[in-house]
């Protein structure tokens, strides 16, 4: 399973579950696709940031979106994005390839 490190903490990357699909979390996986698929790339991220950030503050309730999104950047957004995917069964094996590390602040 891939980790993530957040504030020098590790976290491992949670699946997404059906409970968050129905909550809301389906929408904005398909607001990604739209945008993704539009070319707005950076519309795309903020969504990234979105799910990635309430994915991982339902597993870790010593998290929050600022900590989740000050360890996000551009550098290591995919990685984390497609640890996420991989963790879901979205794209098999991604969880495997995809090892981000990131400090915070």
């Amino acid at each position: 399973m891939a980790k993530i490190s957040i504030e020098g903490k590790d976290y491992t990357v949670p699946a997404i579950t059906l409970g968050q699909l129905r909550s809301g979390l389906k929408d904005k996986i398909q607001a990604h696709d739209k945008f993704s698929s539009e070319g707005k790339l950076f519309d795309a991220i903020d969504q990234q940031g979105a799910i990635i950030s309430e994915v991982l503050m339902a597993k870790y309730s010593d998290l929050t979106e600022e900590k989740i999104l000050m360890a996000l950047d551009m550098a290591n957004i995919r990685s984390f994005w497609l640890a996420l995917l991989g963790a879901s069964g979205f794209t098999p094996g991604e969880d495997q390839a995809a090892a981000p590390k990131a400090t915070g602040t």
